[in-house]
């Protein structure tokens, strides 16, 4: 009775009361790391599914050169909508690990992880680890759980932050202060496994430009470089936040692009998920042509894959996703977030970056922002500088990933 309660916990952790799972996890966590802190070299499993949600890939790369660290990728597939999204999702993963050069594993059964690789750590790619088939993170023993997230904390939902595995993880690495004073009010731990050390992505959006490849199209004159990222939250299915704007505004702003193609060149950077929900609403031939011509123009890219260069050689940016409302502002650029009324609560810290935007309604408030971005206006640089240092700058004088090797190693 207790496994199988224990079982259904991993799965549906908000629904079940999860205090018996936390104990029994976190109760074993001093000896764990007494152990492994001892040992020469500490191995580390990155387990992703998904690229545009890997987080963690400058973690991976600080620990390939670090003495004391192992770091190994673990492919595994999501149940989820498999095998058509989530297979898209692994292939787009494949490739560009390979691209990269990245030694990587396949993950299939739980076996795999315990008797194969035999982890000392685990950095599942996001907080439900029982949607990794098999790999239910409590029927993997003896092992530390690190988390950071794919997201950013700057939201007040419960599930993002009172999840079982965001209780029992041994480290939780976070942006700042701001982020645990808030987690404090709705973790069951009272966020006590929570570190301000900054996260990865910041520090690949830190990273000095000269040294990373410029993805944009090559023009024959320097034009003002603007991304537009529409979120899928559109009202399809059974959504209960609404706050994607891109049905407003899909073919307006596709036709910004065509107006001001002398001035500028765009990249459509969609979130992952839009496609499918507009299969339902638009049907797949219009989708896809619609897709297919942000592609094809001279002027205009799709982009669905890791995004750090794209931001580093952007101009501007206008979306209305909950992330990139914290992580574009490491870029100190103009950026105008898109509203329709329905946006999602944002805790101190969100509301914070939130404050850095300018605002657009309809079409016509873009057009406004563009022609400002080409003519060099941006009244609120000054405001989005000094929260960059204030609030987004990784702390202790170092980066995030030294920050959390530093807390790994004590």
């Amino acid at each position: 009775m207790i496994h199988k309660l224990l079982n259904n916990l991993a799965y549906y952790p908000i629904a079940i009361d999860n205090r018996l799972l936390r104990k029994k996890i976190r109760r074993n966590i001093p000896k764990l790391v007494e152990v492994v802190r001892k040992k020469d070299r500490i191995k580390v499993l990155f387990v992703l599914s998904n690229l545009s949600k890997w987080k963690t890939e400058a973690l991976y790369r600080a620990m390939l050169v670090h003495p004391r660290f192992d770091p190994i990728i673990g492919i595994a597939l999501g149940v989820v909508d498999y095998p058509t999204y989530e297979a898209n999702n692994l292939s787009s993963l494949i490739a560009y690990i390979e691209e990269k050069g990245y030694s990587y594993t396949e993950l299939r059964l739980t076996a795999d992880i315990q008797e194969r690789i035999q982890p000392d750590i685990i950095f599942y790619q996001q907080a439900d680890g029982g949607i990794y088939d098999c790999l239910n993170f409590n029927h993997i023993r003896e092992v530390l759980f690190c988390y950071i997230a794919y997201g950013v904390a700057n939201g007040t939902a419960a599930y993002a932050y009172n999840d079982v595995y965001h209780n029992i993880c041994w480290y939780w690495f976070v942006e700042n202060e701001l982020v645990i004073d808030y987690a404090k009010t709705v973790m069951s731990n009272q966020a006590r496994n929570l570190v301000p050390t900054g996260t990865p992505m910041a520090d690949e959006l830190l990273a000095d430009r000269q040294f990373v490849t410029n993805p944009w199209k090559q023009q024959g004159k320097l034009k003002k470089r603007v991304i537009w990222a529409p979120h899928h939250t559109i009202g399809s299915g059974k959504e209960e936040i609404h706050y994607g704007t891109f049905l407003q505004v899909a073919d307006g702003i596709l036709e910004l692009a065509k107006k001001y193609h002398k001035d500028t060149q765009w990249a459509f950077k969609p979130h992952p998920s839009l496609k499918q929900k507009l299969y339902y609403i638009w049907g797949e031939n219009r989708t896809n042509e619609y897709y297919r011509t942000w592609s094809d123009m001279d002027n205009t890219q799709f982009e669905d894959g890791k995004y750090a260069a794209l931001f580093m050689y952007s101009d501007a940016m206008i979306h209305d996703c909950g992330a990139f409302t914290t992580e574009y502002l490491f870029m100190r650029k103009p950026c105008m977030y898109l509203v329709n009324g329905k946006e999602h609560p944002l805790n101190s810290f969100g509301k914070g970056c939130y404050e850095q935007y300018y605002k657009g309604t309809n079409v016509a408030d873009i057009e406004q922002f563009v022609e400002n971005v080409i003519h060099g206006i941006d009244p609120m640089k000054g405001q989005r500088e000094k929260f960059f240092h204030d609030y987004l700058l990784p702390p202790n004088g170092k980066t995030a990933c030294e920050n959390i090797i530093d807390s790994i190693l004590g």
